[in-house]
């Protein structure tokens, strides 16, 4: 689009050479002239739209949620005609959802993206991890395990992405919710290397690691073990701590995570 003007500008040009007609040659470059601005207009409103994208995408990651969701879907359509843009905001908008606890439509947001990508590559499984935690977090326990069940091999298959780390988070969250509480603290002894790609945002897995040791202290009766299990409790939300504030993090929490530390 943006060498557009150039090729037209060329061909004009060319046709002029070969016409002797004043008439003509007037008409052809009011053509030219007209075709040009139009198409330095779309480029420049297309230079727009990138730039609001962009400006989006910033507000999500500064966890301005109300203002990324709400500057997305205004987006939304006028970006339908560029797919790469399309899909970002709609991406936008499911995670923004999630994270202001709106999971239903989160979920369904995620339907949408995964079902309009062209290809089931790393992109739509990461997706449908997502939308197996927004089901989890809606207590679609079922679908999100058919989900996860399915996807079980992306562990190793993308061992150190941030597809593996999505997924550990989803595998974590499934034994929060149904309590499991043995099988998350059996994910532990790997649960940093599998967390790093994820950066900060591995402060919420973290967390439910945390409330899983603090509910086997629960489950247990041996003193030593008690003691133990309570000091990894710990350690785990401590390294929660370390990388979101509290509140941020209870404020995005499961209802088991908050009733254990209330």
């Amino acid at each position: 689009m943006v060498r557009l003007p150039l090729f037209i500008g060329l061909g004009a040009v060319g046709i002029l050479l070969l016409v002797d007609n004043a008439v003509i040659t007037m008409m052809l470059w009011l053509a030219f002239i007209s075709v040009f601005i139009a198409a330095m207009m779309r480029v420049r409103y297309l230079k727009q739209l990138e730039a609001q994208g962009v400006q989006v995408d910033e507000w999500a990651m500064q966890r301005r949620y109300v203002d990324a969701l709400r500057s997305a879907w205004v987006l939304l359509p006028k970006s339908r005609k560029r797919h790469g843009l399309y899909m970002r905001m709609s991406n936008v908008i499911a995670h923004c959802l999630s994270e202001l606890k709106c999971h239903e439509a989160s979920a369904e947001a995620y339907d949408f993206l995964i079902d309009h990508l062209p290809l089931e590559g790393a992109g739509v499984k990461q997706l449908r991890v997502y939308r197996a935690i927004s089901w989890l977090m809606e207590d679609r326990l079922a679908d999100a395990d058919d989900t996860l069940r399915h996807l079980r091999g992306v562990k190793s298959e993308f061992k150190g992405t941030a597809l593996a780390s999505a997924y550990t988070y989803a595998e974590l969250l499934q034994c929060v919710k149904t309590y499991h509480f043995d099988e998350g603290v059996a994910l532990s002894e790997t649960l940093l290397n599998d967390m790093r790609p994820l950066g900060i945002e591995a402060g919420y897995t973290y967390a439910m690691m945390s409330t899983c040791y603090h509910e086997m202290v629960l489950r247990t009766e041996d003193e030593k073990e008690k003691a133990r299990l309570e000091k990894e409790a710990n350690k785990w939300w401590e390294y929660a701590t370390c990388l979101i504030k509290e509140e941020h993090l209870m404020n995005r929490m499961p209802p088991e995570v908050m009733k254990q530390r209330s």
